[in-house]
């Protein structure tokens, strides 16, 4: 759980910072210190994972909170 993933959607100019919780093939759980309004569409960058997915799940957690994004689209970036 300590992989740093990067969040971005339109509405904020700087990147969220995240740790990874799970990943599958169609999602991802991410540990982000500021909640994310559900059905927000986040463009999201890991080790050369390239995807674009919606908030299905946000949850107070700890300190912080659980996303829970689901992919749309999945790519890799040529490293």
């Amino acid at each position: 759980m300590d992989t740093i993933i990067s969040l971005s959607d339109h509405s904020r100019s700087e990147p969220i910072e995240g740790k990874l919780g799970y990943l599958s093939q169609s999602g991802m759980r991410v540990y982000v210190r500021s909640g994310i309004t559900l059905g927000t569409s986040l463009n999201v960058e890991y080790e050369g994972l390239v995807a674009r997915g919606i908030v299905w799940d946000s949850r107070r957690f700890k300190e912080g909170y659980s996303i829970g994004i689901e992919f749309q689209t999945v790519s890799r970036r040529n490293l």
